[in-house]
C-alpha cells in the first residue's frame, strides 16, 4: 500500500512538471509569436498599404482604402501620391471637405500640379461652391483641359455670374469637334434664352443642325428649342414634317408638330397627330 502511494505520488509529481513545463511552452510560443508579429508589421514596406488601398478602391472598397492609407500615414509615408489617394478616396465617400483637404496637402508637395487643381476644382463643383471651383481651374491653362474641363469651365462662369466671358468661352468651345452632349448643349441654350441673345442662339441651332444631324436626340433637342424662338411656324412646321418623313418621327417630335398645328389653328390635323401617338402606346 506505501509503494503504491509513493508511486502515485510521484506519477502526480510528475505530471505537475509536464503541466508547468506545458504551460511554458505555450506562453513561450504566445510571447515569440507577438514579437515575430511585432517586428512583421514594423517592417512591412508602407508602399505595400498603399498599393493594397489602391486595389480597394478600385472595386469600390473605400472605407477599407482610407483606413489602409492612414496606415501608410502612421509609418511617416507624407508624399503626393498618397495624399491624392485620401483626397480622391474622401471624395468618392462623400466628404467633399477632407477632400479638398488632401487634395491641398498633395498640392503642396507636387512639382506638376494640373491634375491636382483640376480635381480640387472637380470637389469644389461637387460641394456646390462654383466660385472655388472656378477660381482652381483658372490657374491653369487653357491647353491642360482636356474638353470635359472646358465644359465645366463654361458652366462655372455662368454659374459665377461672368456672362460676357462666359459666352466668348462657348463660342470658342464650339470650334472643337466632340460628341453629342445633350446636357452641355442644355446649359448653354438656356443660358442664351434667359439672356435673350437669339442672334447667338439661332448661330448656334444651325450649328446642331449640321453637325449633328444624324443624331435624333440633337435634333429634338434643335426643333425643341427653335419653336421657343420662332415667329415662322409656318416654316417651322414644313421643315419638321421633312424631317419626320426623311428620318423618323420621336414621341417628343410628334408632341412638337401637333403643338405648331395648334398655334396655326389646324385643329383637325393636331388631333390627328395625337390620336397616332396615343395608338403607338
Amino acid at each position: 500500500m506505501m509503494k503504491m502511494m509513493k508511486l502515485k505520488t510521484k506519477k502526480m509529481n510528475l505530471l505537475k512538471i509536464l503541466k508547468n513545463s506545458f504551460i511554458f511552452v505555450i506562453l513561450f510560443c504566445i510571447v515569440g509569436c507577438s514579437n515575430v508579429n511585432k517586428t512583421s508589421y514594423e517592417n512591412i514596406d508602407p508602399q505595400y498599404y498603399i498599393l493594397k488601398g489602391i486595389n480597394y478602391k478600385e472595386i469600390g472598397e473605400y472605407s477599407k482604402a482610407l483606413a489602409l492609407y492612414k496606415q501608410a500615414l502612421e509609418k511617416g509615408q507624407k508624399n503626393v501620391t498618397l495624399y491624392e489617394e485620401i483626397g480622391e478616396t474622401y471624395t468618392k465617400l462623400g466628404d467633399y471637405s477632407k477632400g479638398i483637404k488632401y487634395y491641398k496637402k498633395a498640392l503642396n508637395k507636387a512639382t506638376y500640379t494640373s491634375n491636382i487643381n483640376k480635381n480640387i476644382s472637380y470637389v469644389y463643383y461637387l460641394k456646390g461652391d462654383y466660385q472655388n471651383s472656378l477660381k482652381y481651374l483658372e490657374k491653369l491653362y487653357d491647353n491642360e483641359l482636356d474638353i470635359e474641363t472646358k465644359k465645366l469651365k463654361a458652366f462655372l462662369l455662368i454659374k459665377t455670374g461672368k456672362k460676357d466671358k462666359a459666352l466668348n468661352y462657348l463660342k470658342e468651345l464650339e470650334k472643337n469637334n466632340f460628341n453629342f452632349d445633350k446636357n452641355y448643349y442644355e446649359i448653354y441654350i438656356n443660358f442664351l434664352l434667359e439672356e435673350k441673345n437669339i442672334q447667338e442662339l439661332s448661330k448656334l441651332l444651325n450649328e446642331i443642325s449640321k453637325k449633328y444631324c444624324n443624331n435624333k436626340e440633337a435634333m429634338e433637342l434643335y426643333f425643341i428649342s427653335k419653336e421657343k424662338i420662332t415667329k415662322d411656324f409656318k416654316t417651322l412646321e414644313k421643315e419638321l414634317k421633312r424631317y419626320i418623313a426623311l428620318c423618323g418621327g420621336t414621341d417628343k417630335l410628334y408632341i412638337l408638330l401637333a403643338k405648331i398645328e395648334d398655334k396655326l389653328g389646324k385643329e383637325n390635323e393636331r388631333n390627328l397627330i395625337l390620336k397616332f401617338i396615343s395608338q403607338k402606346k
